[in-house]
């Protein structure tokens, strides 16, 4: 059984955005906390720990994005170990936190949500920026995730003979999910 832990802090470092050789998405940065307690009337700082946070595929784009440098954030996921070993052939090891959620603090400060499009993979994502196909098509699968018929009769007006009231737009750019009208 694995135990997730919350760790609250500051981001200390950019954010490092890498895509693995398998295509895979991952971002690290590091999150200091330094408690604090009083002593008499003041203040003090204790002793800053400090952790790498590992985050991996939609979870790692969404950090690229939203995670600067200095912001209060809060990381929920499993301690995992790394070990690894020097030019001088000396080990070393260290302890990181891998994400399974991230996000701002917000007993620090306000936030605004933007909910992510769907997860494109690298390859759909260079197909979309002009790059080849990754299914050998001629596009996106379009109809498959969207439910959209590109063969029906476009339509105006969502709720006027079309009793699903699915909305079918005169362009449907990259992978742009029809709306339903409520």
């Amino acid at each position: 059984m694995e135990t997730l832990i919350t760790m609250t802090g500051w981001v200390g470092t950019p954010v490092d955005f890498r895509i693995t050789k398998d295509n895979v998405s991952h971002a690290s940065f590091r999150l200091a906390s330094t408690p604090r307690y009083r002593r008499g009337e003041n203040w003090v700082d204790g002793e800053t720990t400090w952790m790498t946070v590992t985050a991996w595929r939609a979870l790692a784009e969404h950090i690229e994005d939203s995670i600067n440098k200095g912001e209060p954030v809060m990381a929920i996921g499993k301690i995992r170990t790394q070990n690894w070993v020097d030019n001088d052939g000396v080990v070393h090891d260290r302890m990181v936190l891998e994400a399974t959620n991230v996000g701002h603090d917000l007993s620090l400060g306000t936030a605004s949500f933007r909910k992510a499009r769907k997860h494109r993979s690298v390859a759909e994502a260079s197909f979309a920026a002009g790059g080849s196909d990754p299914d050998g098509t001629d596009g996106p699968d379009v109809e498959a995730e969207t439910g959209y018929d590109a063969s029906a009769p476009e339509d105006e007006d969502s709720t006027a003979d079309n009793p699903g009231g699915i909305v079918r737009p005169s362009s449907l750019k990259g992978r742009e999910a029809v709306s339903k009208v409520a």
